[in-house]
């Protein structure tokens, strides 16, 4: 998934969004899916509390398009 991507361009050449991996590191039909993933935490400047929020994206996913990110973790 990659927020403010069309549908369109996830099928083109759209770049510069992070994308977040929905289903990751499973066998899907004998398709391997397992995309590089990393996990942060992240607190806003006004929460004096708490931990924060964890995220999960795909490192340098800003710098290709989606299709490449799915044809290159199916293609392992």
């Amino acid at each position: 998934m990659s927020e403010g991507v069309s549908h369109s361009g996830v099928l083109g050449s759209e770049s510069g969004n992070i994308a977040v991996p929905v289903i990751n590191d499973t066998t899907l039909n004998g398709l391997r899916v397992d995309f590089a993933s990393r996990t942060y935490t992240e607190r806003p400047w006004w929460q004096f509390w708490g931990s924060g929020d964890e995220y999960i994206e795909v490192p340098n996913s800003d710098d290709t398009h989606v299709s490449a990110l799915v044809y290159n973790t199916l293609n392992q």
